[in-house]
């Protein structure tokens, strides 16, 4: 492999990984303006980000691969569906999909799934 092709095989992997870590800092971040009403626009500071993940209980989420994150967003989605059918109070529901959430994160890093 020439210096070359070495540089820019490098180059591709660090972009990947740029890539990934800004799409699971956004996922943080979106959850954060869920949790925060009024905040669309507000960038919250990294390490305030981390601290709110951690105090939440969420930092697994966080860390999911786009695969097993956009099964438990499928997930959330279809369950918000069938609590409003049933008429849950929104608070309830918030709580009921954070749990639901947390027990899919523990769930697949149990079974080795959960990607960093």
């Amino acid at each position: 492999m020439s210096e070359l092709e070495r540089l820019r095989a490098e180059n591709a992997e660090l972009n990947e990984l740029f890539s990934r870590q800004h799409e699971r800092g956004m996922r943080a971040i979106k959850l954060w303006r869920e949790e925060h009403p009024g905040n669309d626009l507000v960038l919250p500071d990294l390490g305030a980000l981390l601290d709110w993940l951690i105090d939440r209980g969420d930092v697994a989420g966080a860390w999911l691969g786009n695969e097993e994150w956009d099964l438990i967003e499928q997930m959330t989605a279809a369950l918000r569906g069938v609590l409003e059918k049933l008429k849950v109070g929104e608070d309830r529901m918030i709580t009921l999909i954070n749990r639901i959430d947390h027990l899919g994160a523990e769930r697949i890093r149990a079974q080795g799934g959960l990607t960093k």
